[in-house]
């Protein structure tokens, strides 16, 4: 039972914890910058396998510390860049066990289609771990949270965008597609993965002073039922509040309304960001 906790929370981290809040449609161009550091909280008390079935018994927290940016390097062109360091925690019956390492790093290219007169881009990306799941080893590794599955992973999105005329509203969707990959860094844990369907979208209004109200949503859906591969869906708000040159305070809370072979839990989040 350790087993499946430590594979299902452990993903529930990589997904709640791993993948920032991306550019939607509105690309960079050559010299705009935007930098984001943050700091995220994950919060569960259980998970639902691939059953449907709710597993209850041990407490999950996950905290990262992440550094994400865009650099636009032409027009209608920009890189990006995520970069967490995780620490996670398993709580049975009061017996802790930790672990504390880099997390998945997520690159990006971004490119928007000339000429078009409404925000659009598609966008490729691939999530490299920086640890080794396997680790740690030893006689109680299975109680310790794993911070990610521990293979290479990459995605294809397009995505798209629109400000409603003559309100503060504005909104955009994406959809993407997301090949998971048996190439594992060190030993791996000897698991196959199947591919997904990627869906993520917001809906939000300018206020008063450039701040930003936003509903945000996300879900990763995997093309098959089996015991490794997580899917789930979030849903909840988003807060962007300028501060002055250049500088914006940024915050969220997320909620699990749906999981699969990950946990149901609730991430909080705040960051400080920078763009020009």
């Amino acid at each position: 039972m350790h087993r499946l906790i430590r594979a299902s929370l452990g993903g529930a981290l990589a997904a709640a914890l791993s993948a920032p809040a991306a550019a939607g449609p509105w690309t960079r161009d050559a010299g705009q910058v935007y930098v984001k550091v943050s700091e995220s909280l994950y919060r569960a008390d259980a998970f639902q396998d691939a059953s449907g079935r709710v597993v209850e018994g041990v407490a999950y927290t996950g905290w990262s510390s992440a550094v994400y940016a865009e650099v636009g390097v032409a027009k209608g062109l920009h890189l990006q860049a995520f970069l967490p360091h995780s620490v996670a925690t398993n709580d049975f019956d009061g017996v802790r066990f930790r672990s504390a390492r880099l997390g998945d790093a997520r690159l990006a290219v971004q490119w928007s289609i000339p000429g078009l007169d409404f925000p659009q881009a598609l966008r490729a990306e691939v999530k490299v771990p920086l640890y080794d799941a396997a680790e740690p080893g030893g006689a109680q590794a299975e109680s310790f949270p794993l911070i990610g599955d521990g293979q290479v992973d990459a995605r294809l999105w397009i995505s798209a965008g629109a400000s409603i005329p003559h309100t503060p509203l504005y909104a955009f969707a994406e959809l993407g597609y997301e090949h998971r990959s048996e190439w594992f860094v060190g030993d791996g844990l000897d698991r196959a993965f199947v591919d997904g369907v990627l869906a993520a979208g917001q809906i939000g209004a300018t206020l008063w002073r450039g701040i930003v109200l936003a509903a945000n949503a996300q879900a990763v859906v995997p093309v098959a039922t089996d015991a490794s591969t997580k899917g789930y869906a979030t849903v909840g708000p988003g807060l962007f509040a300028p501060v002055g040159a250049g500088l914006a305070v940024e915050a969220g809370v997320d909620f699990t309304p749906w999981a699969r072979n990950s946990a149901r839990g609730t991430q909080f989040s705040l960051g400080l960001s920078f763009s020009q």
